[in-house]
């Protein structure tokens, strides 16, 4: 009877230090948060949101099964976030090619735009002349400097800031343009009256 305890006590005992003995994956964690920092560096969570933004998750769970000590789980979820994070860092190059084209669509209206404005504003005379031509300035000084950040390659911040100019040159236009003057009504027609 006694060695049946042992046999049983002895069971048992393995089964706590087979589970117990289980390695942290702490290589694999590490290649993982270096996976993440470097799609991060490389700017993916510019031009890849959502798949850099999945590699973060996914690094944050692996991160939460390794401080409850579910290592086989962390191992799995480390082997993720880094498979993640490189696919984040594929869909860079793609995110890079759409901003820069829509930031270059942009910045053709933009220019088409201001042309029309300048030539609009230089046509005006009187006391509000001065004044346009003064908001042209701002706008031409802001758009130097969108365009700075294009050279630069920053097409996301190009984007975000051409919205803003274009609202403030169709603003000047309309200014340019001077108040809408209301329809004229249509005169009724006279009819003759026969006698």
């Amino acid at each position: 009877m006694l060695t049946k305890y042992r046999f049983v006590y002895g069971l048992i005992a393995m089964g706590f230090l087979a589970t117990g003995c289980a390695k942290p994956p702490t290589v694999e964690m590490a290649d993982a948060e270096n996976a993440v920092t470097a799609a991060e560096g490389a700017g993916a969570a510019e031009y890849a949101p959502q798949e850099f933004r999945t590699a973060q998750d996914t690094l944050a769970d692996a991160r939460a099964k390794m401080d409850a000590k579910d290592y086989k789980a962390a191992l799995a979820g480390a082997l993720d976030a880094k498979g993640k994070a490189e696919t984040a860092q594929t869909a860079i190059a793609s995110g890079k090619e759409t901003a820069k084209a829509q930031a270059m669509r942009a910045i053709t209206l933009v220019q088409e735009k201001l042309k029309k404005l300048k030539a609009s504003v230089g046509k005006t005379k009187g006391a509000s002349a001065a004044k346009l031509k003064s908001s042209l300035a701002a706008i031409e000084s802001d758009w130097t400097k969108v365009m700075e950040e294009t050279m630069n390659g920053n097409f996301t911040k190009v984007n975000a800031s051409i919205p803003g100019i274009l609202n403030r040159i169709d603003d000047l236009e309309k200014k340019v343009q001077g108040p809408a003057k209301p329809a004229a009504k249509a005169k009724p027609a006279k009819h003759s009256k026969k006698k």
